[in-house]
């Protein structure tokens, strides 16, 4: 695989290693911590330059990562406000 490539920072293991998810297929991929731009969060989302299977570089996609904490903000909010069952109530 070569070229660029979305990924999202999935998790962060024993604070050593990262985590992405990339592309549409979600292919897990471990980079050490010391090459992430500082400072970084879960859930960000990066574009990955990736050479001959190798990730080369990586960059972070603002745009996407504000966009989906975006959705995510509407949707909670949505559910915190949804009316209750009134057969539910005690």
């Amino acid at each position: 695989m070569t070229g660029i490539v979305p990924a999202v920072l999935e998790r962060i293991v024993e604070g050593r290693h990262a985590v992405f998810l990339i592309g549409d297929e979600e292919k897990e991929a471990i980079v050490p911590v010391e090459k992430l731009p500082v400072p970084f969060e879960e859930g960000e989302h990066f574009l990955l330059h990736i050479r001959d299977g190798v990730i080369d570089g990586m960059e972070r996609n603002e745009e996407k990562t504000a966009a989906v904490k975006s959705r995510v903000q509407k949707k909670m909010k949505m559910l915190q406000n949804r009316q209750r069952s009134r057969y539910k109530q005690k």
